[in-house]
């Protein structure tokens, strides 16, 4: 994937968007279940504080007495739970899970407060310290006590530590949907573009004009834009091709009448001058065949025009024309047959080539095209006529050539035909038929 593709930069920002939130998620949730489980094992201690307090009592030296506790963890060495009782003047009743060795306590509280702290245990491992400072006796013989019931806080981290690993865990699986759903999401929301690719892609194989459907209002606006800029485009393409046109017609039939009144003059004036001026006349008819040959050429591919209709137009034409009526034409070709040209060089095309068919054949024009791949096709003209000679396959798509002084023309049909073809990136190929006469066939990429 490029780095400069719409899709690509939406699936980054989406990705490190995704991994952010679901990062501070994890982070949120962690410490919010570390602060809750403390909690609740601070509820627990105050509840094993308050049996301590009932449990408490001095005996008759005034010493303190406490009476067993019920859970059995107070009464194993290093069981993890632990009480004790302080006293300023005396030292401190421990339980049997200490082994000896007090919690310390450090700071100082006034009489009746309940405290939550953390401290150091006998073990090693800080402890998690609920305590309550009471006054025990009275008058003279009241004694200030601090009690304290004290839990291993690696309960509480291996806890958390369970619960960060199952939360990661999902959280990984969550953020590999959520990519996921992003991508499709993008795809979804980018979908518009490649209908308006393929739209354009339409438009320029001469499939569509124009730009049509429905959109997003997002998008509308571009489409909006494309139609303007291709509507601008084909007005001035229309424009260029009827500026083409009529130089042209308005030189060629001039150019001709010069052409014959020169050879009308021609014993007057000499041959060398006639050379001369032919040459000067020819040379302008090449300059307006090219540019005729560019407006074609700007023009390309904006059409896909379907032959089948046209080319029985035009033979439809041929019967009209001197000998076409006696003729049998034989046309077998595929209806989804289309051509890059529009309908005026389509009929250019074909009428050169049928024109030629007509006046050669003896008896029938034989014509079939076929699809190849994608947009690629032929077409194949055969006549029963004389055929050329092969020393003039070659040579008869040339400019001025013709088959015979016998008929009438400028010897520029198959020329323009082959120009035309080229400027698709086709070709004209000039072979013997098998009936007799010429086989043209002429092909598009």
């Amino acid at each position: 994937m490029k780095q400069s593709s719409l899709r690509f930069r939406l699936t980054i920002v989406s990705f490190f968007s995704i991994a952010a939130a679901l990062v501070a998620t994890t982070y949120a949730l962690n410490d919010r279940f570390y602060r809750y489980f403390q909690d609740r094992i601070y509820a627990e201690l105050e509840q094993h504080l308050e049996q301590l307090a009932t449990n408490l009592s001095l005996d008759a030296a005034s010493n303190i007495v406490v009476a067993p506790l019920l859970d059995r963890r107070f009464r194993q060495p290093f069981s993890g739970l632990y009480w004790q009782v302080e006293t300023a003047d005396a030292e401190p009743v421990l339980s049997r899970s200490l082994w000896g060795k007090s919690v310390s306590v450090a700071e100082s509280f006034e009489p009746g407060e309940r405290f939550n702290t953390r401290a150091r245990s006998p073990s090693g491992p800080s402890v998690l310290v609920s305590g309550w400072v009471i006054v025990l006796g009275e008058g003279d013989g009241e004694r200030q006590v601090v009690l304290a019931v004290a839990i291993d806080e690696t309960e509480v981290l291996i806890a958390a530590e369970g619960f960060r690993a199952y939360l990661l865990k999902w959280l990984g699986l969550m953020m590999g949907f959520l990519i996921i759903a992003a991508w499709v999401q993008i795809g979804i929301g980018l979908s518009p573009l490649k209908v308006i690719h393929r739209k354009v892609e339409e438009v320029k194989k001469g499939g569509k004009t124009r730009l049509s459907g429905q959109f997003p209002a997002e998008v509308q606006p571009l489409v909006e834009e494309v139609n303007t800029l291709l509507e601008a485009h084909e007005i001035s393409l229309r424009a260029a091709r009827a500026k083409a046109s009529d130089l042209a017609h308005g030189l060629k039939t001039p150019l001709t009448v010069m052409r014959v009144l020169l050879h009308e003059m021609e014993a007057d004036i000499g041959p060398t001058k006639t050379a001369d001026v032919d040459a000067q006349i020819s040379s302008m008819h090449n300059f307006i065949e090219r540019e005729l040959a560019q407006v074609r050429n700007d023009t390309l591919g904006q059409h896909q025009t379907p032959v089948k209709p046209v080319l029985a137009h035009m033979v439809a034409s041929m019967k009209k024309l001197p000998r076409g009526g006696e003729l049998d034409w034989q046309l077998d070709l595929p209806e989804d047959l289309r051509i890059p040209f529009d309908q005026h060089d389509l009929a250019e095309l074909l009428g050169n080539i049928l024109d030629n068919a007509r006046k050669w054949a003896v008896g029938k024009v034989i014509i079939r095209g076929q699809k190849l791949t994608g947009t690629a096709g032929s077409i194949t003209f055969e006549d029963d006529g004389p055929g050329v000679a092969e020393a003039m396959m070659e040579a008869l798509p040339s400019r001025g050539k013709r088959i015979s002084g016998s008929e009438t023309g400028s010897g520029l049909g198959l020329a323009i035909c082959e120009d035309l073809l080229r400027a698709a990136g086709g070709g004209i190929t000039l072979n013997q038929s098998a009936h007799g006469g010429l086989k043209v066939e002429i092909f598009w990429p």
